[in-house]
């Protein structure tokens, strides 16, 4: 689950079987925060800036 967020607003969306994700609808040139969780694995929390489309590159979760 990956929940993204800025001020006041949040969306929160699911990846599919390859880990693939999409927000739709975001202003260009904005930064958010991501918050990556699954279960049994530690959160990560990342900030990006959007774009057309943006590769967060490969993410490693760490077992809790």
């Amino acid at each position: 689950t990956l929940a993204l967020s800025r001020g006041g607003e949040s969306r929160d969306v699911k990846t599919n079987a390859f880990g693939d994700f999409e927000f739709e609808g975001l202003a260009d040139n904005m930064e958010y925060t991501i918050r990556i969780s699954a279960g049994g694995y530690e959160e990560q929390t990342m900030a990006v800036r959007t774009q057309k489309d943006i590769y967060l590159g490969e993410i490693a979760l760490k077992n809790s």
